[in-house]
């Protein structure tokens, strides 16, 4: 039986943590070690609220658990988590989200069935809705535009492949996912999934929201940093680059009138209607299309 890693990375959310490493250890699928990465500062009371918590697992063999000698942010827990796991297969689990009991042995059949996928992913709860993705292979495209988001928490990859692709990027503060499995993709590498969800998340906290301002900057670094991408998937795919920007900036656009920031909303508009002109309307008007479509049925 193959060694499955789960990483998880916790920050300030001590009265979740439990929940969350619960639902590892009572995982249908035996050879798991978990690897708790305590990302908090020392000296503060989240250091000690996570340390208490801890001292129950003391015990458990299959636990580990790493303190950061200051918060350093989840890339680069994760990297760290990695850096002592011992298994082939590494997955992951935020602190305030917790698994299916299944989830790791469907996955771990998926891949051993699968050789030509070297990571898969699976949908997931969220709040009432229900997640059911079918995309698979070579998914570029839809993480830059948008169009699907693979969260971290479904995700599980062949260890030696995250070596390789040289693990999460830490320059990203947001859209961390997207960057590993974009560097997986650049290596040629493609994703499968399981459709069934098997992951829950916990949206009560949203204490780490960004405002649509910060949001742009950092999609805006995302989207820049990744231009190489852009142009491979521009040759390969008519007008991708003005897919994927228009798309963007449409979410942006919204966010903004969502929080009524209409001075910064219309200074948003104005700026990319000049980069797109067309295409950026087009976008609203089959945004706002769909959205009343849905609505109706």
């Amino acid at each position: 039986m193959l060694k499955v890693s789960v990483i998880m990375p916790t920050y300030k959310r001590a009265d979740m943590l439990e929940r969350a490493i619960n639902s590892v250890l009572n995982q249908t699928y035996n050879d798991v070690e978990l690897i708790v990465v305590d990302d908090n500062n020392p000296n503060t009371v989240y250091r000690k609220e996570t340390s208490k918590v801890m001292k129950k697992y003391k015990n458990y063999n299959r636990v580990r658990y790493i303190k950061h000698e200051r918060n350093m942010n989840g890339a680069v827990a994760r990297n760290t988590g990695i850096f002592y796991s011992t298994g082939e297969l590494i997955t992951f689990l935020d602190d305030d989200d917790w698994y299916d009991e299944k989830k790791i042995e469907l996955q771990v059949d998926f891949l051993l069935k699968h050789k030509n996928y070297k990571a898969v992913y699976c949908g997931s709860y969220r709040n009432k809705e229900v997640y059911n993705p079918g995309l698979k292979g070579d998914l570029s495209f839809e993480i830059l535009s948008g169009q699907i988001t693979i969260r971290t928490n479904t995700i599980m990859m062949w260890k030696n492949i995250i070596l390789e692709i040289g693990g999460w990027n830490e320059e990203f503060k947001r859209n961390q996912e997207a960057a590993l499995l974009l560097k997986f993709f650049d290596m040629n590498y493609k994703i499968g999934v399981i459709t069934e969800p098997l992951v829950y998340y916990d949206l009560s906290d949203r204490s780490n929201a960004l405002d649509p301002k910060s949001n742009k900057n950092q999609f805006e670094f995302h989207l820049s940093y990744h231009d190489k991408i852009i142009d491979k998937l521009e040759r390969e795919r008519k007008n991708a680059r003005k897919i994927i920007y228009t798309k963007r900036y449409r979410e942006i656009l919204f966010a903004y009138l969502k929080r009524r920031e209409f001075k910064e909303a219309f200074k948003h508009y104005i700026e990319t209607v000049i980069k797109f002109p067309i295409y950026f309307n087009m976008e609203i008007v089959r945004y706002i299309i769909v959205r009343l479509f849905n609505r109706r049925h």
